[in-house]
């Protein structure tokens, strides 16, 4: 563990209240994918295209009916009864259909890659919540041990004060530094409480226990290796679909307008009449084929030939769409990737800081004691120590926000990003 993630541990052993049950991060998404309404309505959404998308257009039309007489002479004693009844079945096959399964195939990896896109920006928005969370959980950590220290400097002071080894000047110095410290510890607090409150109207649950931990300043994977991950991601295959529909569609408009089309009509039924007198039975078959060529899409400006015109531009646009849309999903990871590398460059200069700092409070601290410096200039040696401790744990929190980032462009977990140790 390197040597500027252990004051912040240290001060989640300490404050972090024993036996509080914990919401790790996979919690969390977890509960906001099942609360959140926008989650249940793309699984809604999803469920109808996967139903569409078992639909059998080839199946037969089916139709049963029976009808039923009777009648009776009082005056004879004679009466009859006779039943009707009736099937039918037909069906019609086309050749400008034979895309059908094909389009049903792609709506329903449409649906699919739509839901998952819908998941992850769920994901994202109570990652960042959940780290919101930490990030003002340490940061009022740090400034309850802070409090914690002023109060026992100003009772030293004033102990110090009663038995006439200093000033009223440094009583009233210490008695402002503690308030000072004081009104710190009540920004954070609301600071914490609202980012609980904005997790909790992600996940609809309360936000207690302990969290976890800010990720590790660790190693990661060459930006060509994880480059070569972007073309799984859903953002990629969202528009390889929308690619592969605009050329089924231009495929179904020249298989209707275009093209010579082959219809098969046949269809069965029977009819019977079973009567107390006598009884019939009838069946009938038809068996249709048409041959059709139409020639609208031959004919210059007409609906046909603008039609496939237009079908074509849209496989061009949505071919464009998809080189763009690498571009861009690189440009970020790349981006995402360079900002991971420099906050670690920041975090080791912080933490460097961080240790000059704590060298100048605890020679601050001596000179107090030999009475060589004021306590103000003591306060400002300890101030600035704070302010140390805070810069290198923003900037672990947004490196630990960074990671979740590129994880998210590339839709892998953050262990992937890591090399192996």
């Amino acid at each position: 563990m390197n040597h500027r993630s252990v004051s912040l541990l240290l001060l989640m052993c300490i404050l972090s209240p024993l036996g509080a049950q914990s919401m790790s991060l996979a919690d969390a998404i977890k509960q906001a994918k099942a609360y959140n309404t926008d989650a249940q309505n793309a699984a809604i959404t999803l469920s109808q295209k996967l139903n569409e998308a078992q639909i059998n257009e080839y199946l037969p039309s089916i139709r049963l009916s029976a009808g039923a007489t009777a009648q009776a002479s009082l005056l004879d004693a004679s009466y009859s009864a006779n039943i009707s009844p009736t099937a039918t079945l037909s069906f019609s096959l086309s050749s400008a259909n034979r895309y059908t399964d094909e389009q049903q195939s792609l709506s329903a990896q449409s649906a699919q890659s739509n839901y998952a896109s819908t998941m992850q920006q769920i994901e994202l928005a109570v990652t960042t919540a959940y780290w919101n969370v930490v990030a003002a959980e340490l940061s009022l950590q740090m400034q309850q041990l802070e409090v914690a220290q002023k109060q026992e400097a100003l009772e030293r002071v004033r102990s110090e004060y009663e038995g006439g080894e200093t000033t009223t000047l440094a009583v009233s110095q210490a008695e402002l530094s503690l308030a000072d410290a004081k009104l710190s510890k009540g920004s954070r607090e609301r600071n914490l409480q609202e980012a609980k409150d904005q997790l909790s109207l992600l996940t609809g649950a309360t936000v207690e226990g302990k969290l976890d931990d800010l990720l590790p300043i660790g190693e990661l994977e060459s930006l060509d290796a994880l480059l070569a991950l972007a073309s799984s991601t859903t953002t990629i295959k969202k528009s390889e679909l929308a690619l592969e529909q605009a050329k089924l569609a231009y495929l179904e408009a020249q298989a209707s307008s275009a093209s010579p089309i082959l219809s098969l009509d046949a269809s069965t039924s029977f009819a019977a009449n079973l009567s107390t007198t006598a009884s019939t039975l009838r069946d009938a078959t038809t068996v249709g084929v048409t041959i059709s060529i139409p020639v609208d899409a031959y004919l210059k400006n007409s609906k046909a030939n603008i039609t496939l015109k237009n079908l074509d531009s849209d496989i061009e646009v949505a071919e464009n769409t998809l080189e763009a849309g690498k571009k861009t999903l690189a440009s970020s990871i790349t981006s995402a990737y360079r900002s991971i590398e420099e906050a670690k460059k920041t975090i080791d200069y912080l933490g460097d800081y961080e240790l000059l700092a704590q060298q100048s409070a605890d020679l601050s601290q001596r000179a107090y004691d030999a009475g060589e410096i004021s306590y103000r200039e003591l306060a400002e040696s300890q101030k600035s120590l704070s302010q140390a401790h805070l810069s290198l744990l923003a900037e672990q929190v947004n490196h630990t926000l960074l990671i979740h980032e590129l994880a998210h462009l590339l839709q892998v977990p953050t262990t992937t990003l890591y090399k192996e140790s």
